[in-house]
């Protein structure tokens, strides 16, 4: 890695939760924080998956500048390319995202986001929905994906709050029919939080 430039990311391949994830400022901590990394999986629910490449269970990348944005990049269950839905994320906790707003065609990171969405999903044809975590560079535009994982994620009741309603497309496409626009048309400039409600349990007689 001599040509590497730092700070780089070192994550698991299989992460989730922000789990092992540690930013590495040269050659030393990075080969450091690789080992920690590395046990981080073994040590954790994370192993499994990693089971199918060991060797390769890790990953460097490159630290990218920017704002970062979520996208539900949705196909049909025959992987043909529905929509993508973009959110701004505003707020993260264990990895995952705590406050969004979505966005409309007529915000000016909308097109960038909109495209890659379609080259992901031209690019997978994956089975309904990928949920990709992006960096985008504010001075020229550029999108930097750090993060995709084929289901719903974190990010997605921000869409269903919005008036997103994937899982009844799912059902209309099991049975062979249509799914209806609005179900896959989130309202733009939807600003949700993810908050924690304490239940006290009363006690048993």
């Amino acid at each position: 890695a001599k040509s590497m430039e730092y700070p780089v990311m070192v994550k698991p391949r299989f992460g989730m939760g922000s789990l092992g994830i540690s930013k590495a400022f040269d050659k030393t901590e990075m080969k450091v924080l690789y080992g920690i990394c590395q046990r981080s999986i073994e040590e954790s629910y994370l192993k499994y998956e990693a089971a199918s490449c060991p060797k390769e269970c890790v990953l460097l990348q490159s630290c990218a500048e920017g704002n970062e944005y979520g996208l539900d990049v949705v196909n049909d269950l025959s992987g043909r390319y529905m929509t993508t839905v973009v959110k701004r994320k505003l707020a993260m906790r264990a990895g995952e995202t705590d406050e969004a707003v979505t966005l409309s065609p007529e915000d000016p990171e909308y097109g960038a986001l909109s495209e890659l969405g379609k080259a992901i999903s031209a690019g997978f044809a994956h089975v309904g929905i990928m949920d990709v975590d992006v960096i985008l560079n504010p001075e020229n535009m550029r999108p930097y994906v750090i993060d995709m994982n084929a289901r719903f994620g974190g990010g997605y009741p921000f869409s269903h709050l919005a008036g997103m309603d994937l899982p009844r497309a799912y059902v209309a496409w099991a049975e062979g029919k249509e799914a209806e626009p609005a179900w896959l048309t989130p309202k733009p400039h939807v600003h949700g939080y993810k908050d924690i409600r304490i239940k006290r349990r009363e006690a048993l007689a």
